[in-house]
C-alpha cells in the first residue's frame, strides 16, 4: 500500500493506494492539516514495520496508526510539544527503544536524524 495525506485544515486523513495507485479509501487522522495545497515535505507520512506516523502540521501532532489490519487503525494523536510538524516523522529503530520524532518546519532542512 501506498500513502499519502489530504492536508485539509479541518480534518486530515490518511489516503491509501494500491500499487496500481487506485485509492482504496481514506481514514482521518484526528488532527488538522495546514490546507496548503502541497504539504511543502514529501517525508509528512512514514510507514515502518506495522506502523504508520503522520505529521498534522496544521493541529502540531502526530497520529500513530496500526497497519496490522485491512485498513489503517488510529492509535493515538500525540502532541509535539511545538507547532507544525511539517517534515514528518524521524525515527530509529533500536530494538529495546524504538522512537521516533517530528522534524518541525523552523528547523535546519540540513538536520539529520539519527
Amino acid at each position: 500500500m501506498i500513502f499519502t495525506q489530504t492536508n485539509d485544515a479541518d480534518r486530515n486523513a490518511v489516503v491509501a493506494y494500491d500499487d496500481a495507485l487506485m485509492p482504496l479509501g481514506s481514514v482521518p487522522t484526528g488532527g488538522r492539516g495546514t490546507g496548503e495545497p502541497h504539504l511543502p515535505s514529501q517525508g509528512s507520512v512514514a510507514a515502518d514495520g506495522d506502523r504508520l506516523l503522520v505529521a498534522n502540521a496544521g493541529s502540531g501532532d502526530v497520529s500513530v496508526f496500526s497497519l496490522s489490519g485491512d485498513e489503517p487503525e488510529l492509535l493515538a494523536v500525540v502532541p509535539t510539544g511545538g507547532g507544525r510538524p511539517a517534515r514528518g516523522p524521524c525515527r530509529t529503530c533500536r530494538p529495546r527503544a524504538p522512537r521516533a520524532w517530528p522534524v518541525r518546519r523552523a528547523q535546519a532542512a540540513s538536520q539529520v536524524c539519527r
